[in-house]
Parts: structure tokens; C-alpha cells; sequence
């Protein structure tokens, strides 16, 4: 991985005096180190891989969830309700509901768990054998109840309600984090991506360095229907102008491998609906099967709009299988880290599909988490963070704005 000219200490600095008033809650950021670049490529407000941190920062988590909680005016002892994704016969993410009821109860909190779809209580066992009891969720007045008795004093929401929020969990008298209006019902791509591109060329031009190297040029498309192709004209367009930026960026830096433009649903998740290509024909001359994969997302939702991003070759390889950092936060702070990667995908394909793996990045106690190559993906994953804190911002003013 080629070393950033981004110096670790004035970054850490800088990104100290940005510290927004009202961090996200929790967060994962996906990111690409390759041709030169460090890039984030997603950031995920509902992140479900607890299970897969190192075992030193998992022992270290707790201690910053209280610390997160109490900023929250949550004491100790009180009741934090999970409302979970409904994935009840996927034993992964349930390894992740264990593992993160486990580390809020560490923390000295009661903790249960329950789903918007669960009308009763539903038994769930994980990859590793570990069996789970969601609760159904009830509603008294405004006051949220999981099961029988269990009442919640702070509601942490660990579903992107791709779908559209339940009518039963708008507005509970109890704190609710992150808020639902962020699922991906509401949120989009483009709007983080915005947020991010401008918080990014302020950092970059303040600590004198090309805003290109932490920045992919990303485009909206909207009124896309892949079915029937309607919008198509536009999205060639897009990855044309996107693959030109790329193509320049490779022949400046003498990269050898071919520029890829990575078209992905504006309100997608589960690293569904993405693709790549390193043409326009490919787009103009998409087959069924493509058309297909890229029309339906996560809950059955058609893909309306499109992001448009350059592509990151990642150079990042676990037993030479392709690899991509993904980098968990806690209140604004990385607080653990692993690798996902796949055998089976090459190195400027979605890695987030079925067949992947992870490996810990252990933060707080490996020799290698004081590289500078490190330190910088940290700061700037920071950044990321940064401009989905600004982003959650201005979805709540705008939520205030129309009455929500």
C-alpha cells in the first residue's frame, strides 16, 4: 500500500476540532486502499458484525459503550432494548445480535432483543451455536414494551428499515438511537457522499494534500429503471465522466490496471444492486441476469437511483484473496476493525456478497495498528464518520422542518 502524504498527527488534530456535539451512536465504514488512494466506499449507520472484532478490542468495548450510553443520560443498570433486522433464519447475524447483547450487558446494562416483524417470542440460533430469544414488540400509548415485562429505557436500533418504518415505532416516549428516519427508506447515498466530499477537500486543503486521493468522484442518476431501460442515456453518461476521472487519476499515477466505474442503488444495503464496469458498453449492453441483480434490492425495493463512483483496485489481500477494511466506531471513535474479503471476486468487485470472510484488525494491541498507513485509513474513516454525523444533522432538521 503506497504511503498518503497526509501527515497522522495534524490529521488526528484537525479531525479533534471538528468533534461534532452529536456523534453518530454507532457506525461501520467500508474502505478501499489501492492506486494510490484511501477511499471510503460505504458507511453503514446499523453495523452487524460485533462478532467480528479482534477479542482485545471486543474487551475494551464495553468500557466505551457505558461511556456512550451515560452521554446519553442512560445510568447504569437501566434497560437498553436491540430492535433488530428480522433475519431470523440467518445464523451470521445472529452471531452479531450475541455479540452485541453481550457487550451491552458487560457494559452493566439489561439488554433484550426484539424485531418490528416478531409477534411472538422467536428462538434464533447462531453460526456458533448460541441461541437467542427475540422478543415481540408491544406499544402502550407511546411507551415501547418488549414481550411480557421487559420495558426499555433506551431503544437501539439495529435495523435499516429498508422497507419503511413500522408505524409502531414513530415517536416512543423513550430515546431512540440511531433514529429510524435513517434507514434506508430516507437515506441515500448521494446525500452522505456530499457531505463527505466537502468535508474531505476542507480537510485535505487545509493539510495541503490532493483531495483526490481520499475522494472518489462520485454522480447521482435518478429515474433509472433497469427493466425497462428507461434512463439508461443518463447513466452511460455518468460512468463515462466517471471512468474519464479515472482513467486520468491511472495515467497520472502510472497505474497499469484498467479504470472501473462501480454503480451501486442509491438506498442499497447488503451489498446488493452494485456492479462494476470499465466501460459504457457494458451498461448500454447489460444482459437479463445484470438487469436483474441490479433492479431489486434488500426488501424487495426497486432501484430507482443510482450512484456512480470510481472504483478502488484494493491492494488489500488475506491469504491473496481480495480485501477490504471495514472499521466499527463508537460515538465518533474507531473502536475495532477487520477484513472482509473473497476468494471468489476480484480485486475491484463488490466484495460484500455471499461466500465472504473476515479476519480482526486488532486496533489496540498490534504493533502494525502505529503505521502510517494504518493511522491514515484511521483518519480518514474519521472523516467518514464526520460527514454522517453532518448528514444525521441535517436529516433531523429537515425531519423538524416538515413536521416529523
Amino acid at each position: 500500500m503506497r504511503e498518503l502524504p497526509i501527515d497522522s498527527k495534524s490529521a488526528v488534530e484537525w479531525l479533534d476540532r471538528r468533534d461534532p456535539e452529536r456523534p453518530v451512536f454507532y457506525a461501520s465504514v467500508d474502505i478501499r486502499r489501492g492506486a494510490g488512494r484511501i477511499c471510503p466506499i460505504d458507511v453503514n449507520l446499523f453495523p452487524a458484525g460485533f462478532n467480528n472484532l479482534c477479542k482485545t478490542d471486543a474487551e475494551d468495548t464495553p468500557g466505551k459503550l457505558k461511556a456512550a450510553f451515560e452521554r446519553r443520560g442512560v445510568r447504569a443498570g437501566a434497560g437498553v432494548g436491540v430492535i433488530a433486522e428480522s433475519h431470523t433464519r440467518n445464523p451470521y447475524y445472529a452471531e452479531h445480535l450475541h455479540a452485541l447483547v453481550g457487550l451491552i450487558r458487560k457494559a452493566g446494562y439489561r439488554a433484550e432483543i426484539s424485531c418490528p416483524e416478531c409477534a411472538e417470542d422467536v428462538t434464533v440460533r447462531s453460526v456458533s451455536g448460541e441461541t437467542l430469544t427475540m422478543l415481540p414488540i408491544l406499544r402502550l400509548d407511546r411507551k415501547i414494551i418488549f414481550g411480557a415485562d421487559f420495558v426499555p429505557d433506551f431503544l437501539l436500533v439495529n435495523n435499516d428499515f429498508a422497507s419503511g418504518i413500522p408505524p409502531g415505532l414513530v415517536r416512543p416516549l423513550q430515546t431512540m438511537e440511531p433514529s429510524p428516519t435513517l434507514g434506508w427508506c430516507n437515506r441515500r447515498k448521494h446525500d452522505f457522499f456530499s457531505h463527505y466530499e466537502r468535508i474531505a477537500k476542507e480537510f485535505c486543503r487545509d493539510l495541503g494534500t490532493d483531495s483526490r486521493l481520499i475522494v472518489p468522484k462520485s454522480l447521482f442518476v435518478g429515474d433509472v429503471n433497469f427493466k425497462t431501460r428507461a434512463g439508461f442515456d443518463q447513466l452511460a453518461e455518468a460512468v463515462e465522466s466517471v471512468l474519464a476521472a479515472a482513467r486520468a487519476w491511472h495515467d497520472e499515477m502510472e497505474i497499469s490496471e484498467r479504470p472501473v466505474a462501480v454503480i451501486k442503488s442509491n438506498h442499497g444495503t447488503y451489498g446488493m444492486a452494485v456492479m462494476s464496469v470499465s466501460s459504457v458498453d457494458e451498461v448500454r449492453q447489460m444482459n437479463r441476469k445484470t438487469v436483474n441483480k441490479m433492479q431489486i434490492g434488500k426488501g424487495k425495493i426497486q432501484t430507482r437511483e443510482v450512484l456512480v463512483q470510481e472504483g478502488i483496485p484494493t491492494e488489500d489481500a488475506v491469504d491473496g484473496c481480495p480485501a477490504e477494511p471495514v472499521v466499527y466506531f463508537l460515538d465518533g471513535r474507531p473502536i475495532g476493525a477487520f477484513y472482509r474479503h473473497h476468494c471468489e471476486r476480484e480485486n475491484t468487485y463488490n466484495l460484500n456478497v455471499s461466500g465472504m470472510a473476515f479476519k480482526p484488525i486488532c486496533l489496540h494491541d498490534d504493533p502494525e495498528a502505529k503505521d502510517v498507513p494504518l493511522q491514515t485509513l484511521l483518519a480518514v474513516t474519521r472523516l467518514a464518520v464526520l460527514a454522517a454525523a453532518e448528514e444525521t444533522a441535517a436529516a433531523a432538521k429537515g425531519a423538524k422542518g416538515d413536521g416529523g
